[in-house]
């Protein structure tokens, strides 16, 4: 269990490292943000390097833990379209996700270090996964093995995955309600015809 100068520590490196990305982040001002000092964030977690993955990790408890977005598939499984249904629990999972948690796995994707690139995969994978197998758990059994779910489900997780981490600056509201709304016209057209043409 953290302790809440940890959490608050943790907080403002998530913030900071999504703004300033990993070589440009300033402990200084990542000691303002958290309201401490430059001291106490090294005594805690010793080096730069190990501050970033405990925020990555943080990140992916917090926005790509499958427990939490299978509960999300399952809020509302009952008595709708298969297709409405994912597109729901998608657009759920991607409104919770903050850009901030966006920003800071894909700085881990696209880096050098493999463990930080192999720890990002996997939280994406994790979600692919899910809705590759509630999709095929669905299907009548005459499409299973028609169906390329798993093709769908990363396209889906990750064309809303790249919708979250553009716009790295504090946006508007307008601008926040606008890619809420290019991200409801993806999951509608997936719906409608992506999930259909993958079956």
């Amino acid at each position: 269990m953290r302790s809440d100068n940890e959490g608050k520590i943790l907080d403002a490196a998530i913030e900071v490292f999504a703004e300033s990305g990993y070589g440009d982040a300033n402990a200084r001002e990542l000691a303002r943000r958290a309201r401490t000092t430059t001291m106490t964030i090294y005594r805690i977690f010793k080096s730069k390097e190990g501050l970033f993955e405990e925020s990555l990790r943080e990140v992916i408890t917090r926005s790509f833990d499958p427990g939490k977005f299978a509960l999300l598939i399952l809020e509302d499984i009952r008595g709708r379209d298969f297709g409405a249904i994912l597109s729901a629990a998608l657009l759920r999972w991607y409104a919770a996700m903050p850009r901030s948690s966006a920003r800071l796995l894909a700085q881990a994707w696209l880096s050098k270090n493999p463990k930080w690139r192999q720890m990002a995969d996997s939280a994406l994978d994790s979600i692919i996964s899910i809705l590759a197998t509630t999709i095929e758990r669905q299907l009548p059994k005459r499409q299973q093995d028609k169906a390329d779910a798993r093709t769908a489900s990363k396209t889906a997780v990750t064309i809303l995955f790249h919708l979250r981490m553009r716009r790295p600056k504090a946006s508007t509201g307008k601008e926040e309600k606008d890619q809420a709304r290019e991200a409801e016209t993806f999951l509608d057209y997936w719906s409608r015809h992506g999930f259909a043409s993958a079956v």
